[in-house]
């Protein structure tokens, strides 16, 4: 049957998370990411205009229509990730060259903004300590049923309102909390002192009253376990607020799409996957897939969900500060945000993880998706995937049969065909994505030596395979970490300097993106007066919905 469905109309974007590697000329005290941060922001200034983004967050908002902006860990110490995303795109190759000039624009400001030492960007999705982070994809969603919309909406405005009285409450709360801290730690600190080897008083002091009296910014003048103590405090206090969050974005919003979706993600980590060396020392597909703790809720460090509310959840939480941001989240179009996904090198395996996923979100909504193949245990199928090298062994049923992953990405790849080849308005990109998704199974069932500098998994799995059978763990967790690195030193980069990977977009596509925004037309208004104040006697600030030009009295909004 003929369709005119749309085909890759839709908006879609990236959100990378970049860890920070800094390795100083001479001895001396550690840096603080946050300054490393704040200098890697001077020379990205130098190459493009930036916009102030909300005043609770480290964010700017760039002329090309991205962000960039410093993800804490803790406020306390200065601990975090550097965190950029693309503009809102309406093509996974968009995305992709938007993606690709963000790498670009970050690993050379990194490479030129300390004079003390050398800073370097790594793209991947684990650290040393186990902690989770790297990319979330954000893919623009049609909400169906007026009911559960309308539930949706009562919902969100009604949680909202309790985090603004929350806030109310906390505030306060926090302002006496400190102070009373402080008095009790000045009284009991005498006696540790005395009671502690003279080498350790400054560790012991750091304890107690974490930066001290240090009067920087970033300072701050109780440890790290208190911060962590008042966190807990509010996320109990907010918990079933949230839950409540939870349980209304999975059944109003995204029922449908988790439904169909799930599957397909489980078994999209033979594409997608980075390629990780455990701490066992075992070999596994994909990077952040083992701490995937549960299909649908809130991000952690060490536990992820296949799909993400946080979004959402920040619009509860600072929503007031920005009511444009609030409302922005009760049309009948929503943002899905997959956590799924590891930070890829391969433009191949990066361009296929986002194409193939909003085709299948094409076909879903056009109602192409009959019958898909069934995971009885999600999460367990998932963790089976990603220490399947070979792709053999059973993870799904459909009509009785058992299915590889391998099978499940076949069956999706031929119904996604026929919906585009059943389409009258089909763009020649469906077809691309169409015969590269076909090309990457085909590689993975036969001779995978062809996806080499294609597929991350595969490209590192060989590097490791060459380095040596006998290598000691922390040696091949050296080449794992080095493959991401966004320098002239690191090994993806330096197959792809030897003409060695398969590159899908072109040098001029990059620069261009290193300097414009996408043709979508939020992104394009954004970037325009982003470009046209910055720097001058008017202060602008950014957000994704909204342009404040002016002071804080007497400013004037521009809704994009």
């Amino acid at each position: 049957m003929k369709t005119n469905a749309p085909i890759f109309q839709r908006l879609l974007g990236l959100e990378t998370e970049y860890a920070i590697r800094f390795r100083p000329h001479q001895d001396g005290p550690p840096v603080k990411q946050i300054e490393l941060y704040r200098s890697l922001l001077e020379k990205f200034r130098e190459r493009l205009p930036t916009a102030t983004g909300s005043v609770l967050e480290e964010k700017h908002f760039t002329a090309n229509g991205g962000t960039i902006g410093f993800e804490r860990v803790l406020h306390a110490g200065g601990f975090g990730l550097i965190e950029a995303a693309t503009p809102e795109c309406q093509s996974p190759r968009d995305a992709l060259v938007w993606q690709r000039a963000q790498d670009r624009l970050l690993s050379e400001s990194a490479a030129s903004c300390r004079d003390d030492g050398e800073l370097v960007l790594i793209k991947n999705s684990r650290d040393s300590q186990g902690n989770a982070y790297g990319t979330h994809e954000n893919y623009e969603i049609q909400v169906t049923g007026w009911l559960g919309l309308a539930c949706w909406r009562v919902i969100l405005l009604l949680a909202a309102t309790i985090c603004l009285l929350f806030w109310v409450i906390m505030v306060p709360l926090v302002i006496v909390a400190i102070p009373a801290y402080l008095l009790i730690a000045v009284s009991v600190y005498p006696f540790a002192v005395m009671r502690t080897d003279s080498g350790q008083r400054a560790e012991l002091f750091r304890k107690f009253f974490g930066d001290g009296f240090d009067t920087s910014e970033d300072a701050t003048p109780i440890p790290r376990s208190v911060e962590r103590a008042l966190n807990r405090v509010a996320m109990i206090a907010l918990s079933p607020m949230l839950l409540t969050i939870i349980v209304a974005a999975r059944f109003c919003l995204y029922r449908r799409h988790v439904r169909m979706l799930t599957p397909f993600l489980v078994s999209r980590s033979i594409l997608s996957g980075s390629g990780w060396v455990s701490d066992s020392g075992d070999f596994l597909l994909a990077q952040k897939a083992p701490v995937l703790r549960f299909i649908f809720g809130p991000l952690g460090n060490h536990a992820y969900p296949l799909f993400s509310v946080a979004h959402l959840m920040d619009a509860c939480l600072i929503g007031w500060f920005n009511p444009m941001d609030l409302f922005s989240n009760l049309g009948s179009r929503q943002r899905m945000q997959v956590c799924l996904g590891d930070c890829n090198m391969a433009e191949e395996a990066e361009y296929l993880r986002l194409a193939t996923t909003t085709l299948m979100i094409d076909a879903i909504e056009a109602g192409a998706i009959q019958n898909p193949p069934r995971v009885r245990r999600p999460l367990r199928a998932l963790q089976a995937v990603v220490r399947d090298e070979p792709i053999e062994r059973a993870i799904a049923v459909h009509n009785g049969r058992p299915m590889t992953a391998l099978d499940v990405q076949r069956w999706y790849q031929g119904a996604c065909r026929r919906f585009v080849e059943a389409n009258q308005n089909r763009p020649d990109e469906a077809y691309e994505v169409l015969q590269r998704w076909s090309d990457v199974l085909d590689g993975l069932a036969g001779d995978r030596t062809i996806l080499v500098g294609r597929i991350d998994w595969v490209t590192k799995r060989m590097l490791l395979k060459q380095a040596g059978q006998n290598l000691p763990l922390p040696a091949n967790r050296k080449l794992d970490i080095k493959y991401h690195e966004l320098s002239s030193d690191g090994y993806y980069l330096l197959l792809e300097s030897a003409g060695e990977t398969e590159q899908i977009v072109s040098e001029e596509e990059i620069l261009r993106a290193m300097r414009q925004p996408p043709p979508t037309p939020r992104a394009m208004r954004r970037g325009s007066f982003i470009r046209e104040f910055s720097g001058t006697d008017t202060p602008v600030h950014a957000s994704w919905n909204s342009i404040r030009l002016g002071k804080a009295f007497g400013n004037r909004r521009v809704r994009l």
